[in-house]
């Protein structure tokens, strides 16, 4: 599919959903793929080149990562600085 036929497709999901009365906007389907292209480990330079970003903060407004995800990359980046101890973080205030 190229992009206008990606561009109509999300214009069809715009207007059924606002038939069915749900918040949802075509630039929404940008946010959730950005976000789903990072918790799939992609790099941010393939993706800011992939949605034609220049600047790495330019991704920011993009990313709706939730707590859960934070919490597995610090204890992962805590892992590699020091194996044998490492932090536990916790946003969950346990």
């Amino acid at each position: 599919m190229d992009r206008k036929g990606i561009r109509e497709a999300g214009r069809g999901e715009v207007s059924y959903a606002k038939q069915c009365g749900l918040p949802l906007h075509a630039h929404l389907f940008r946010h959730t793929g950005i976000t789903q292209l990072v918790l799939q480990k992609m790099s941010e330079p393939a993706i800011r080149k992939l949605v034609g970003h220049k600047h790495a903060n330019s991704l920011t407004p993009y990313l709706h990562l939730g707590d859960a995800f934070i919490e597995t990359e610090f204890n992962k980046a805590q892992a590699v600085f020091s194996p044998t101890h490492s932090l536990n973080f916790s946003l969950g205030g346990e």
